[in-house]
């Protein structure tokens, strides 16, 4: 069994995304966390594709963020 790896990640105080890839499966999750609730992870078999959906979720949060 191989380790699962980092592939990218955003980290804004409570709120962060990561992309991880599972080599078992061959998939990419998707995570997103903020605060305490962390939500289903978004599955993807193509690593860009992964990494462009984490990039539009922290954009959505910074819009947000400085809209404050």
């Amino acid at each position: 069994m191989v380790m699962a790896e980092l592939v990218w990640d955003y980290i804004d105080g409570p709120f962060w995304v990561q992309v991880i890839y599972d080599p078992d499966d061959g998939y990419y999750r998707v995570y997103k966390r903020q605060g305490i609730d962390i939500g289903e992870p978004i599955f993807e078999k193509d690593e860009q594709k992964a990494v462009t959906i984490a990039r539009k979720i922290v954009g959505k949060h910074i819009k947000q963020r400085d809209k404050r």
